[in-house]
């Protein structure tokens, strides 16, 4: 219970930011995150996982206000261990300032630099209208 009223909290305060992104169907991708893992979507989806999408910018106040929060959801529900996985996609930084912006906020869930990682076509791709913006995407749908 404590889990799902923790998801519920966060999604609620990123609420408030109307559309973040246009679309309403999830487009498969496949990165590297700034340290070598390979992040692709729909494979994980097909495993009946929820994935949830940080998108952020190193530079974005509101996203360093934001990044403990998603690092506590990516603990709470087994650090990608379990049903749900949780990768950050960075826009216009790259793998250095990417791993410095992870360090900085304590972020251990996998995260993909925009210039070096290929992140800034994804966040292109879903049409991110404003950062932080978290997309929970459910096996058949997105949130």
């Amino acid at each position: 219970m404590k889990k799902l009223f923790l998801l519920t909290l966060i999604l609620t305060s990123f609420q408030s930011a109307n559309a973040q992104s246009l679309i309403d169907t999830a487009r498969d991708f496949s990165h590297y995150s700034t340290h070598g893992e390979l992040l692709e979507l729909y494979p994980v989806l097909t495993q009946e996982k929820v994935v949830v999408l940080d998108f952020f910018t190193t530079s974005c106040g509101p996203c360093t206000t934001y990044a403990p929060d998603i690092q506590q959801i990516h603990e709470a529900y087994g650090s990608n261990q379990g049903d749900v996985i949780v990768w950050g996609l960075d826009w216009g930084n790259d793998n250095w300032g990417v791993r410095n912006f992870d360090s900085i906020n304590g972020i251990t869930y996998p995260t993909v630099s925009g210039m070096e990682g290929g992140a800034n076509v994804t966040n292109l791709v879903y049409q991110i209208q404003s950062r932080p913006t978290v997309l929970i995407i459910l096996p058949n749908t997105l949130i």
